[in-house]
């Protein structure tokens, strides 16, 4: 009988052990959870509200009072410019990668025509680009506006 006695106690005892253990990691997790919570809210305080956004060229741009967002990459709006050029004045241009995959054919090569623009998105640490059709010029040159605007009210 000792021995059954002995290993009911050390049975009960892995219990208590375990059941402490179960607690112990629901805190942790509701703990972690909280944190994130908190880690959320602050990053959304810091970013401030959506001013407005532009999808082109399956890309996301959001603008925010604080910050701009292209697909997940957010960044500050510090010294940011925002500007919609003509495709053809882009296009027209003998780049150095046309040079470099066509060699002497580059100033031969058929350019693509004309008719869409480039909304570029420039700060001190990146530049984002994305080709507009022309169905989205008008809402494109709003979303400039808006990002050049956004600017100058921070600073």
């Amino acid at each position: 009988m000792g021995l059954f006695n002995n290993l009911k106690a050390q049975a009960t005892q892995l219990a208590k052990d375990a059941g402490q253990q179960a607690l112990e990691a629901v805190a942790e997790a509701k703990a972690n959870a909280d944190a994130a919570k908190a880690e959320k809210k602050a990053a959304a305080e810091a970013r401030g509200k959506k001013v407005a956004s532009f999808e082109a060229d399956k890309q996301k741009f959001t603008l925010y009072e604080h910050t701009i967002d292209k697909d997940g990459d957010e960044q500050p709006l510090a010294a940011v410019t925002a500007r919609l050029e003509a495709g053809e004045e882009l296009q027209s241009r003998v780049t150095a990668t046309r040079v470099a995959l066509l060699g002497a054919f580059a100033l031969a090569a058929k350019k693509k025509s004309g008719g869409t623009k480039f909304l570029t998105v420039e700060g001190p640490e990146f530049m984002w680009g994305a080709e507009v059709d022309r169905k989205s010029i008008k809402d494109a040159q709003k979303f400039m506006v808006a990002v050049n605007n956004q600017v100058k009210k921070n600073h």
